[in-house]
């Protein structure tokens, strides 16, 4: 086009004035990017992570590799006292260095230029949490609950969305209410790994002392809470493994006739959760109970349309029959283990538990195991390790067994069941059976 209307000459000093200006315009965009790099930092980088002295082996974690840190070793040690102070480094990625034999891996040199200590973002709940104008609602008018949640709460459709352990004091007559799970997100993943809301209610309870009771918890982990006007017994019971706690907290209410419980599981990181865990903003003591309460605010109970049984007149318990047998095959594959089929059968009992009283408490020990799992002590135990006592149903049947340790005779201990009704023992219904425990090592 241009060669058909100026001469030669003309067109190619045109077309040279437009590559210069081209030119311009690349070198101005390829300055612009780069105004924020000074003349000899082109090569620098920035970390961020948690520092650690490992015999003067400083290194650090930062997502993709392991690095060994070099400068000025008296600024970088204060940060290495502990894993918990984040800090961010700049300087330049040197080549590969051996580490320690303890430490293992690949390691690259990374020369500092500074370091300084860093804040962590504040941890915030979600916006669908905040807003709980927003909250689904959901209603079981047959057993009479009613809860609610963020509307993005997967499993909402009133069944549970997987076997949950409930821990009324009677296991029969449990019926299942409806749930949820909290999604991670809720706090940030990075800090909170989720948990699930459930809801149950045990038709077998017919009382609220029995209902504001727990199977099997430590009395350390008990506790009483009032939230709206609704007043709830509360346990907790903690768990968890590879970075990871879990806690399991267990709410019951005594509502309209009806045993109610809400569990709620909480799954956070650990403070020793990885080489990135200062880094990370954890959930700190409040912010479960923030969450539960949140949650637990939306539960009322309105009247149920099943039937409830009528509330029993206040008798006084009584255990009628308790029988200890010998389980043949059982101390035949551990003969230095008494071990012992209990039957027993009561009247006006909610349930019944098993205290032990054994002899020479200060030599030696005796290990207790009821049903194969849960360990109790000696009552009169100079011990201070504590005693859990699990519930039974007021008529069943369950098996234990007895080793006795560093005692040269045979022990006796003292097997008793005593009765509870309306959440009260009632020690002079109980019954006893006196048993020889054989010596696992004597001499």
């Amino acid at each position: 086009m241009l060669a058909s209307r100026f001469p030669q000459a003309v067109v190619v000093l045109v077309e040279r004035v437009l590559c210069l200006a081209v030119c311009v315009l690349a070198c101005s965009s390829s300055f612009a990017q780069r105004e924020e790099t000074s003349p000899g930092t082109e090569n620098q980088i920035t970390l961020r992570g948690c520092l650690v002295d490992q015999s003067g082996f400083l290194h650090l974690f930062d997502q993709e590799k392991n690095y060994h840190l070099i400068g000025d070793a008296a600024e970088l040690i204060k940060f290495s006292s502990d894993r918990t102070t984040p800090i961010i480094v700049r300087g330049t990625s040197g080549g590969p260095v051996q580490p320690p034999p303890s430490l293992g891996g690949t390691y690259e040199d990374f020369h500092v230029i500074s370091a300084n200590q860093f804040t962590v973002p504040t941890l915030t709940s979600s916006a669908t949490f905040r807003d709980a104008s927003k909250w689904q609602e959901y209603t079981n008018q047959q057993y009479g609950i009613r809860f609610a949640h963020p509307s993005d709460y997967p499993n909402a459709d009133g069944q549970p969305a997987s076997a949950i352990d409930t821990d009324f004091v009677v296991k029969d007559g449990v019926v299942p209410l409806g749930g949820f799970e909290i999604p991670g997100d809720t706090y940030g993943r990075r800090a909170f790994d989720g948990g699930h809301f459930r809801a149950f209610a045990n038709l077998k309870i017919d009382n609220r002392g029995s209902c504001l009771q727990f199977r099997e918890v430590l009395p350390e982990f008990l506790s009483s809470q009032t939230i709206g006007d609704i007043e709830y017994s509360k346990a907790m019971i903690v768990s968890g493994g590879m970075g990871t706690l879990v806690n399991d907290y267990y709410f019951h209410a005594f509502q309209n006739g009806v045993c109610y419980e809400i569990v709620f599981e909480v799954r956070g990181f650990s403070q020793d959760g990885g080489p990135l865990a200062c880094t990370v903003r954890k959930l700190i003591k409040q912010d479960e109970p923030d969450l539960m309460q949140a949650l637990i605010a939306k539960v009322s109970f309105p009247h149920p349309t099943v039937a409830i049984a009528s509330a029993r007149n206040d008798v006084v318990p009584q255990i009628t029959s308790f029988v200890a047998s010998p389980d043949t095959a059982k101390s035949e594959a551990d003969p230095m283990r008494l071990s012992l089929d209990l039957t027993w059968t009561a009247t006006g009992a909610d349930y019944v538990k098993f205290s032990y009283a054994c002899s020479d408490v200060t030599v030696g020990l005796v290990a207790i195991s009821e049903h194969g799992s849960a360990s109790r002590e000696c009552a009169n135990s100079t011990t201070t390790y504590p005693d859990l006592a699990s519930t039974f149903p007021p008529n069943s049947s369950t098996y234990i067994s007895l080793a006795s340790y560093g005692d040269h005779d045979p022990r006796s201990v003292v097997i008793t069941i005593t009765p509870f009704s309306l959440g009260q023992a009632y020690p002079d219904s109980s019954k006893s059976i006196t048993v020889k425990v054989p010596s696992h090592d004597p001499q």
